[in-house]
């Protein structure tokens, strides 16, 4: 079975956009008896048992021992051995701060969280079934701003090289987006995707 990675590097600009939160109630309300025990079984998967809770302005947070978290629980890390920084760096591979960096200036979210331990925010159904909506409708379904999707524009710059990728690097922003209510979204995203057959893995950092 062939692997195929590819880099995803998203700048999204979603405006007078209800078919998102639409998606979402109508899946909650069509959704199966086998799809709820899914996402019951995915709830339980990714929501351990905290050292300690946090509450902020974005959401509960809950302190997860480092040893614990979700993401060790994949097949391939059975075995991962965590480390703070890294013992080497490939050939070819550079790190640096660009000359052009400049410091963010938006205030994010602090969680003081114990020593060994790793912030993780607390996932509910609903954040499930929107997950899944914002998949099905954006991400499977690429599109320029159209008649057919007003309001909405995607670019998308990626590589098809089936080389292994080692890291990624991208200049994002958003400036001054317009005012926009719960049913509206600015993002600039970069995303690390991987592909084996119908199952697929990523991580995504960016602004919202």
């Amino acid at each position: 079975m062939n692997l195929f990675t590819f880099l995803l590097v998203v700048s999204s600009l979603c405006l007078s956009h209800n078919a998102n939160v639409d998606a979402v109630d109508a899946i909650n309300a069509t959704i199966s008896t086998e799809e709820d025990l899914e996402l019951d079984w995915q709830l339980k998967l990714r929501n351990q048992i905290p050292v300690k809770t946090v509450k902020t302005n974005a959401g509960l947070y809950d302190c997860i021992d480092i040893y614990k978290q979700p993401a060790l629980k994949h097949p391939q890390l059975q075995n991962h051995e965590i480390r703070m920084r890294p013992t080497f760096l490939p050939n070819g591979m550079v790190s640096k701060t660009s000359s052009s960096h400049k410091t963010a200036t938006a205030t994010l979210t602090s969680v003081d969280c114990p020593q060994g331990t790793v912030p993780i925010r607390r996932y509910k159904k609903e954040n499930l079934i929107r997950a899944k909506s914002f998949s099905d409708s954006h991400v499977s379904n690429i599109h320029p701003m159209t008649k057919e999707y007003p309001g909405q524009h995607l670019a998308i710059l990626r590589s098809t090289k089936l080389e292994p990728q080692r890291g990624i690097r991208a200049t994002m922003s958003l400036n001054n987006p317009h005012p926009v209510d719960n049913t509206q979204a600015s993002m600039a995203e970069m995303w690390v995707q991987s592909n084996v057959g119908d199952q697929m893995n990523g991580l995504q950092a960016g602004w919202i």
